[in-house]
């Protein structure tokens, strides 16, 4: 996720050590802490197997927002798009 953030095409400069991302509220790396920290594994792989997962990412660049959604690709839809090229 941080590598795609930065690729996003923004102006914003990501800045690792500020950078904050929870899965479904969980905490799982936080830049100011060193990076990746300690969480409930469990409750992260519960939350991953739920119907919508929410997954937050603070820059640390104050205020503003953004909302994106995405999908469970399954295999056969990854096999299918990947044997041609548009």
């Amino acid at each position: 996720m941080a590598e795609a953030s930065a690729r996003a095409g923004t102006p914003a400069v990501l800045d690792p050590d500020r950078l904050r991302i929870a899965i479904a509220g969980h905490l799982v790396f936080d830049g100011a802490a060193g990076g990746p920290v300690n969480f409930d594994r469990a409750a992260a792989r519960a939350a991953m197997n739920a119907p919508e997962v929410v997954l937050s990412l603070d820059l640390g660049l104050g205020a503003g927002r953004g909302e994106a959604f995405g999908c469970d690709l399954t295999e056969t839809y990854v096999i299918e798009n990947s044997e041609y090229t548009t």
